[in-house]
């Protein structure tokens, strides 16, 4: 075959190649199109029950944040309208847990602060488990929380008295004090701390449970607490029913449980 031939035969073929090229991209761009034009039904939802579906996808024991493979955030992650449905819904952000011994991101405090943002007014529901030595930039964090404190309304303790006076010793500011401005709250958890280290706001309190206390520390949080409707303690000592700072007075009615670990 001849060399004038051959090359008649290659710009042939690198024509039929373009056509067919040509054809191929149209033939993705119809399609694309076509693909652009669904709607799906669950877009079609009003916006109000979509976030009703969202709180639902909430998991029964939150996981510490930032988790992207759990809601809120995985649910940011499917499309923009989701997105902005999650961005939008109080709900969904109400609920904040700390895990200070976990590896935790750069620019946490930064997170809290967009985290607690998003609930707006939606009641805060805040849990801590210690040691707060572990968290970095723990005044940045301080100053997050006092932020958004005005609409915490649970609060889930977990720190050792050691690890709190260590916290003072390193004069990061006072941490026994993090949570006494906090008009809204009602219902505390303290766990391996007595009640009468941590500065709260008591008098206001309806709701108590004490883990691994004393039994004298669980008299002492009654007598901090006059309107306290339920109460809980586990304790590891012996726990003396007659003692009277723990009988309900005659206004108010205090479920005592105490467990003997």
């Amino acid at each position: 075959m001849s060399g004038a031939l051959l090359r008649a035969q290659a710009a042939y073929l690198v024509l039929s190649i373009s056509r067919q090229k040509h054809d191929t991209e149209t033939q993705l761009e119809t399609v694309q199109q076509q693909l652009d034009s669904l709607v799906y039904p669950v877009l079609t939802l009003p916006h109000e029950i979509t976030s009703e579906i969202f709180v639902y996808c909430l998991p029964a024991e939150p996981s510490w944040i930032p988790d992207t493979m759990e809601a809120p955030l995985l649910l940011m992650h499917v499309c923009s309208a989701w997105r902005n449905i999650a961005v939008s819904t109080p709900t969904l952000w109400s609920t904040l847990e700390i895990e200070a011994a976990a590896k935790i991101a750069p620019h946490f405090s930064e997170i809290i602060n967009v985290w607690l943002s998003r609930a707006k007014q939606c009641p805060l529901s805040v849990k801590i488990d210690g040691p707060l030595s572990y968290i970095h930039h723990f005044r940045d964090l301080l100053k997050a929380f006092r932020r958004h404190s005005q609409t915490m309304r649970c609060l889930d303790l977990t720190v050792t008295d050691d690890d709190l006076e260590h916290m003072n010793t390193r004069q990061l500011s006072d941490p026994t004090t993090m949570f006494y401005d906090v008009p809204a709250l009602r219902e505390v958890l303290l766990a391996e701390c007595p009640p009468s280290f941590v500065i709260l706001p008591w008098n206001q309190l309806t709701k108590f449970t004490g883990d691994c206390i004393t039994a004298a520390d669980c008299a002492k949080a009654l007598r901090l607490m006059p309107k306290i409707v339920e109460c809980r303690f586990s304790t590891t000592e012996e726990f003396d029913h007659t003692t009277p700072a723990l009988l309900p007075s005659e206004n108010r009615v205090i479920y005592s449980v105490p467990v003997l670990l």
